[in-house]
This record gives C-alpha cells, structure tokens and sequence, in this order.
C-alpha cells in the first residue's frame, strides 16, 4: 500500500512508467497489472478495500504508526545514534528531514489512501 516507487527508481508520469531499472521492471509491470485487475474485478477491488480498512483501523490506525514512529525517534535519541549521525552528516534534504516533516509526511500520505482505499459506507 504504501508508495515506495521513486525509492526502488521508478520515474512516472500519469501512469506510465517513464523510467524503471532491469531489476525492478518486472515488480512494476506486476503492479501495474494488479491495479488493472480492480477495473475489472470488482470483488477483488472489494475484498482489497475491506482489508486496507480493517488494518487501518487497528494495525495501521493513526495512533499505532505515530507511536512506532516516537517510539523509534526515542530508541535512536536516548541511546546517542541520532546525535552521532548529525554530528557525522549533519541534516540532509536542506535541513527538512527532520521528525515534524516525517510526522508530516506520514499523515498526507495515510490522508490519501485513505480517501482512496478507506470504506466508509
């Protein structure tokens, strides 16, 4: 569910794939097919959709994916990594990768599968 195609270097416009390297090519087209299913199979589509809504209202709930979050932020502060790594590299994306913009992030993104994916009826 959640969007990882510009990490695993997928480039897109609209929905065609612009750019994919070999090894992930395969995993796209997949995608990409799968998405196609749920045009046509709409019990799929609705088994698809009753699953995401089960897991975001428990598993994936907004206050389960914050508390992992702050939980992990707290691991990596107490125990001295996160000051070893900003000292080592200091901030990178221009000083935005920061725990708000994350916190941020996270939000819009689960804000928009879930206008997407979310059963309300």
């Amino acid at each position: 569910l959640w969007d990882t195609d510009m990490s695993m270097g997928l480039l897109w416009k609209n929905d065609d794939i612009l750019y994919a390297p070999d090894n992930v090519k395969s995993d796209a087209c997949f995608r990409i097919e799968a998405h196609a299913r749920f045009d046509t199979d709409k019990q799929l589509y609705s088994a698809y959709l009753d699953e995401y809504t089960r897991l975001r209202l428990a598993l994936l709930s907004e206050e389960n994916i914050q508390k992992t979050i702050l939980d992990c932020y707290q691991k990596i502060t107490e125990s001295g990594a996160l000051q070893r790594d900003l000292e080592k590299w200091g901030l990178k994306n221009n000083g935005e990768d920061t725990l708000e913009n994350l916190l941020e992030f996270v939000r819009t993104r689960t804000d928009w599968l879930d206008e997407t994916y979310l059963k309300t009826e």
